[in-house]
């Protein structure tokens, strides 16, 4: 249950009713997927694992960001979907993170219809608030630092596998910390993470490795 005295967001209670109501859920990444799109997408994976649910990630795109193929779960994120013929009919919901608008999931702005239910989580001033339920935190260098507080709104334990997919989700779209983005909050989630055992140094090396 949630903890509503001290919530992040208003919007966690009704998104863990939704997640807690469905048994098989989809979760995007998005069109040519960045670190924060994997690594957030990941780590909801394992989450949801947790809970019970059946859980298949999709990506329009063929190629993966590479520099996270050592997250867990990376393998099993289905490729080169085509949401043109894709049947929903075995998914009760949609998780949609770190996507602006329909068509960063799709790939094309002519495949707008999601029959299901969306839940959408981005931090892009840009978002077009086309889930059913928009968690949408503008303020936020990453989807990852926006996940860590929604799973703290849950009262959810977060283990070593969920922390580092956190972790490289925050690495990535933070520029390992140089971006001005990057906050005091960035700092306070990611001492946390390493807290629950994730390898802030491996994921700066693997995901900027050629910079290093």
């Amino acid at each position: 249950a949630c903890n509503l005295a001290s919530m992040h967001y208003e919007e966690s209670k009704a998104i863990l009713d939704k997640i807690n109501s469905c048994g098989r859920i989809l979760v995007s990444c998005h069109k040519d997927p960045d670190p924060d799109s994997i690594g957030s997408a990941l780590a909801f994976r394992n989450v949801l694992i947790g809970l019970g649910k059946s859980v298949e990630i999709v990506c329009v795109s063929q190629e993966l960001f590479d520099n996270v193929s050592y997250l867990p779960g990376y393998s099993e994120i289905k490729t080169a979907v085509d949401f043109s013929t894709f049947n929903y009919s075995g998914y009760d919901l949609f998780l949609i993170l770190d996507s602006s608008s329909v068509d960063r999931v799709t790939g094309d702005k002519n495949l707008y219809k999601i029959p299901i239910p969306k839940i959408v989580i981005d931090h892009h001033e840009t978002n077009t608030l086309f889930g059913d339920i928009n968690l949408i935190d503008k303020e936020r260098a990453s989807v990852g630092e926006i996940l860590n507080d929604l799973l703290e709104d849950f009262n959810f334990v977060i283990d070593q596998n969920t922390a580092d997919c956190l972790m490289a989700a925050i690495v990535g779209d933070t520029g390992a910390f140089k971006f001005p983005s990057t906050s005091k909050r960035t700092f306070e989630i990611v001492i946390g993470l390493m807290d629950k055992g994730a390898d802030k140094n491996k994921a700066v090396s693997e995901i900027y490795m050629s910079e290093i």
